[in-house]
């Protein structure tokens, strides 16, 4: 998925009142920007903040259909670790 089509993804997703978005918990929003790819089924790409959120889009393969499905989920940023928060790129002009 290109830049592009990610950004109007996203700002789709924003007018339609971020249904498609999910908050999960700060530690487990920290596990999966650690791992990022180091799983063979499941990837995590971190997107940005934005509105003092942190967006990560994660990628699950199913084990039986072979088929990819994606997700784009946050954490608050004040609910993250001081020294996790401060080292996260502030933008990856990807969640604006």
């Amino acid at each position: 998925m290109n830049k592009i089509t990610l950004f109007i993804l996203l700002i789709c997703i924003f007018i339609l009142g971020c249904d498609g978005i999910r908050k999960i918990p700060a530690t487990e929003f920290q596990n999966q920007y650690r791992l990022k790819n180091m799983q063979s089924m499941k990837t995590a790409e971190y997107l940005g903040q934005k509105e003092g959120r942190a967006f990560i889009r994660l990628r699950t393969m199913s084990p039986v259909t072979k088929e990819w499905t994606e997700e784009i989920v946050y954490s608050e940023l004040t609910d993250l670790d001081k020294e996790f928060r401060s080292k996260l790129p502030e933008n990856q002009n990807k969640a604006k």
